[in-house]
């Protein structure tokens, strides 16, 4: 039985009374929210072979909360996870300029990216209700396009 009921706490001494002082930020400066709560727009990310499409993962994003990123596919995790490092830097690239994610994504359209992190398929924008769905989609879709 715990006998330190009813006292009261210990007092912390030293250096654990210090206040270090951290400031919680939501987002570092040069990078796009990474959690939106509403709606976002996303498009696929797809890798072209000579017979077929393979899926890498998805790129999206939010103007209205100023949200953007990418979703790697639980299928093709090693070729996802490697392209998803290059994509995430590509998208907060435009942050770090001061525009708008649906404005970086026009400029990911065009972008030379190699072969192997993909591209955007254009024609594969959609809206999804939220970004945890899109990450359950991901989770269940197949590499093959």
């Amino acid at each position: 039985m715990n006998s330190n009921i009813g006292q009261e706490p210990r007092r912390a001494y030293g250096r654990w009374a210090e206040d270090v002082g951290f400031k919680i930020v939501s987002t570092p400066a040069g990078r796009y929210l990474r959690t939106p709560v509403g709606e976002i727009s996303f498009a696929r990310i797809v890798r072209t072979l000579s017979d077929c499409q393979l899926l890498v993962g998805f790129v999206w994003f939010s103007d209205e909360e100023n949200a953007a990123g990418y979703t790697s596919i639980a299928s093709n995790d090693v070729v996802s996870g490697r392209a998803g490092i290059v994509w995430v830097r590509k998208i907060d690239e435009g942050c770090a300029q001061g525009i708008t994610p649906s404005a970086r994504f026009a400029e990911l359209l065009d972008i030379d990216m190699p072969e192997q992190f993909g591209h955007i398929a254009a024609d594969s924008v959609q809206r999804i209700e939220s970004l945890s769905r899109l990450r359950t989609l991901a989770k269940t879709v197949s590499f093959r396009v």
